[in-house]
């Protein structure tokens, strides 16, 4: 196991390379070949700090190297003891969250490295709920309402059945999925569900199959649902109209009106006079003025790097439009290979969008799903993880404060791909729906729960 998480503090050692070339003109002693002086190094045997420890009593064991003998190991003054294995041991209570933990080394002539480990405390389980949805769908969005109800838009039945039209609700506090009474202009699956500032739900792009192998199979309109009346309309677009899918959406609101950014997905990537159907690796911008689209962007925008199946998830709670910091994450299982895309998006910045890079997780996924549980961690749940199409219950995290990505070794969903996730309460995260192993969409809902 590397030790790449410990950030380490050593004493500077200059001062005695000069004392040495000084003393050769006066002491024997410094006739000797100059020995470089090291600090101990230290390597974390356990708990595993690429993982999301369960409970706060842990037993922190550690190895310990220097060219000289090391003398002790100590954590904020108390000594480790020695193991017949060379290993050294202390056992330690931690607290629920995030925890760092300073370690000191000493070698035999006093000579000490110091190291801070960063350990994420998060005890975790997943529940399950009986059946509760008798039309399940995968490749729907699911969307918080301002009053805490849940819409469920879209989909189909399964990998290889008819694109749903259909708009369902789940109440708030009820385990009782149930149709809505609206249906969209247009069924739609891989589409986006975005909440405006006043409430509303933007709806953008989308495939009419659940096997998109053409560009006439992407939806082009855009609709809009109120949750007030339970009207939805179709939107007018200026300029090339949307064609992805599997893509995802950010609005932002400006003094010129609510600007709408869709990122990546599987679409249109010539436009006329030659449409051709591939993975885009732009973002478009556009104006939302008077339920109007108006094109902020050539038909092939702003250049990234090429997605689609990926997550775009905020790293910070704010109300509905305002702009804030997005981790992007996915996978390209392709034939030749994989591509994989971890970054943090900043919309923010004054010169444009900012771009910080991230080491990738050990499991790369796509058609997955992503939630925020706090400010600054990031829930990735399921999805498919190979070139295989294998999928997935595992979970992952990603946590801003030390830019990594930490693993589940307990809790896990069903095997699932294309579901809907979200927070429900400040410790639960509902997951329902997405295609299963034998393509059928899953009818039960699953709850990870957090002690947080």
């Amino acid at each position: 196991m590397g030790n790449s998480f410990l950030r380490r503090s050593r004493p500077a050692a200059w001062w005695l390379v000069g004392l040495c070339v000084l003393g050769g003109m006066l002491f024997t002693g410094c006739e000797r070949p100059f020995v470089e002086v090291s600090v101990p190094e230290i390597e974390i045997v356990e708990p595993n700090p690429d993982l999301v420890l369960q409970t706060v009593n842990q037993n922190l064991v550690v190895r310990a190297e220097s060219f000289r003998a090391v003398d002790r190991v100590e954590l904020g003054g108390r000594p480790f003891e020695r193991q017949s294995d060379g290993s050294w041991r202390l056992p330690v209570i931690l607290q629920n969250g995030a925890n760092r933990l300073v370690i000191e080394t000493f070698d035999s002539e006093e000579t000490a490295s110091t190291d801070t480990l960063e350990l994420l405390v998060l005890p975790t389980r997943v529940e399950t709920a009986a059946s509760a949805w008798s039309d399940p769908r995968g490749g729907h969005t699911v969307t918080p309402l301002l009053n805490g109800d849940l819409l469920l838009a879209g989909g189909a039945g399964s990998t290889t059945g008819d694109v749903s039209a259909d708009i369902f609700e789940l109440p708030f506090g009820s385990t009782l999925v149930r149709h809505s009474g609206v249906r969209f202009h247009h069924a739609r699956i891989g589409h986006t569900a975005s909440v405006l500032p006043d409430g509303r739900i933007l709806f953008l792009g989308g495939a009419s199959n659940t096997v998109l192998d053409d560009v006439s199979d992407l939806v082009e309109t855009a609709e809009l649902y109120d949750p007030q009346d339970g009207s939805i309309i179709r939107l007018g677009t200026t300029g090339p109209p949307i064609r992805r899918a599997y893509h995802t959406a950010l609005v932002a609101a400006s003094q010129d009106g609510i600007v709408v950014s869709v990122i990546g997905g599987t679409g249109d990537i010539r436009y006329n006079p030659a449409p051709e159907l591939g993975v885009r690796r732009d973002i478009r911008s556009f104006l939302l003025i008077d339920d109007h689209l108006q094109a902020l962007s050539p038909a092939i925008g702003p250049f990234i790097e090429a997605l689609s199946g990926h997550s775009s998830t905020p790293l910070a709670r704010q109300p509905p439009g305002t702009a804030t910091r997005e981790l992007i994450s996915g996978a390209l299982f392709l034939g030749n290979g994989v591509e994989t895309h971890h970054f943090v998006l900043d919309p923010r910045s004054p010169l444009g969008l900012a771009f910080e890079d991230i080491e990738p997780p050990n499991t790369l996924r796509t058609e997955h799903e992503a939630v925020q549980i706090t400010p600054g961690r990031v829930l990735r749940l399921g999805g498919i993880v190979d070139a295989e199409s294998t999928l997935s219950g595992t979970l992952d995290l990603f946590d801003d404060a030390t830019s990594r990505f930490l693993d589940f070794e307990f809790a896990t969903i069903r095997n699932r791909h294309l579901h809907g996730a979200t927070i429900v309460d400040a410790s639960r995260i509902l997951v329902i729906g997405g295609f299963g192993e034998d393509g059928t969409a899953l009818s039960t809902l699953e709850y990870v729960v957090f002690d947080l």
